[in-house]
């Protein structure tokens, strides 16, 4: 399942267009991070912003925190460049997760957050 994604965007030019956009969705501003601005419903699942020499970012969500283990073992193994290893982290919302690069750049990861890991 997908949990987020982030564009890098001109915030002065297109900021304003995208929010306009979405809330023809019902996809509505929620919150601002640093130079980012989250997107979505209940929480954001969108993230808008600018960072020099950003490609894209995608952030998958599984129901099993064994798989994140995996799943990061795995892209290792496959080549892929470790932007942070499995753990429990508490950046933006409590969660457990990793985080890769690929050859172009590109981040990409994969987090387990079920409230019940955080009691």
């Amino acid at each position: 399942m997908l949990n987020h994604i982030a564009l890098s965007i001109s915030i002065s030019q297109e900021l304003n267009k995208y929010q306009k956009l979405l809330s023809l969705l019902d996809i509505n501003y929620i919150c601002h991070n640093n130079s980012w601005y989250g997107f979505g419903n209940i929480s954001p699942f969108l993230w808008l912003g600018h960072k020099d020499n950003y490609l894209s970012h995608f952030c998958l969500e599984t129901n099993d925190k064994q798989k994140v283990k995996d799943f990061y073992c795995k892209a290792i193994n496959l080549g892929f460049i470790c932007n942070g290893p499995p753990k429990t982290r508490l950046m933006y919302f409590k969660h457990y997760g990793c985080y890769l690069k690929d050859l172009s750049g590109n981040s990409f990861g994969l987090i387990y957050k079920p409230s019940q890991i955080f009691q």
